[in-house]
């Protein structure tokens, strides 16, 4: 399911239009952009050639005459620079498991928060993509306690962002949330390159005498450079 998602975003950005000339290959770095972390450094290429002064040239302030073999009398440099488009990514809270008897006539609110950092040379949106036939706005029932499935209903989920530049804000102490809606995915644009971190909180509510049984839900998070 996962190798299918991240598939078809790989297969995205390879389609992107190449925009710049691609680093050469290099003491065993592969071809092109997006292949290799290692930083390397080189200098080749030489100059000779051979010129006559002539006096007369340039108002008579003179300058070189390429007499041995018409060559202008100059050598030419290049420098050249490519830095690669990274990224690293940090994610807690994988797994979220409650457990309940669903005997509250209220009914049990259950919260839950995926928090992580991005480091990165590019802009960047980190997004939310539900797995085949699963919905962000639900938590899906799979089956009851004696393994059947009967139609019974799915949770309703809830979600919300923040993010912001530097370093982590634990969860309980972000004031500024923004509700999110899935459509299909949930997504974050983080503007700017370097240092942030980001947090989808969700929750739901489990009714009184909601049905017994499993209910899941299967998503991945996945950052993708915003161009």
């Amino acid at each position: 399911m996962y190798k299918s998602i991240l598939a078809i975003l790989l297969v995205g950005l390879l389609a992107a239009p190449a925009m710049a000339v691609p680093p050469p290959a290099y003491d065993g770095d592969p071809y092109g952009w997006g292949n290799s972390p290692l930083e390397w450094e080189r200098s080749f290429g030489e100059c000779a050639m051979a010129g006559c002064w002539n006096p007369e040239y340039n108002n008579g302030n003179g300058g070189w005459n390429p007499c041995f073999g018409g060559e202008i009398f100059a050598c030419e440099f290049t420098v050249e620079l490519w830095i690669e488009l990274y990224a690293t990514m940090t994610v807690e809270g994988l797994f979220q498991q409650f457990h309940t008897v669903a005997d509250n006539r209220d009914g049990d609110r259950f919260d839950f928060y995926i928090c992580g950092t991005i480091q990165s040379n590019h802009p960047e949106t980190i997004c939310l993509i539900p797995g085949y036939n699963f919905d962000l706005g639900y938590l899906q029932f799979i089956e009851d306690v004696v393994g059947e499935d009967n139609g019974e209903v799915d949770i309703p989920l809830n979600w919300a962002y923040a993010y912001g530049q530097g370093d982590p804000i634990p969860c309980d102490q972000i004031e500024n949330w923004t509700r999110a809606y899935p459509n299909p995915m949930i997504c974050i644009d983080i503007p700017r390159n370097c240092d942030w971190w980001w947090c989808y909180w969700g929750w739901f509510v489990v009714e009184y005498h909601a049905n017994d049984g499993y209910y899941t839900l299967l998503f991945a998070i996945c950052p993708t450079p915003r161009m």
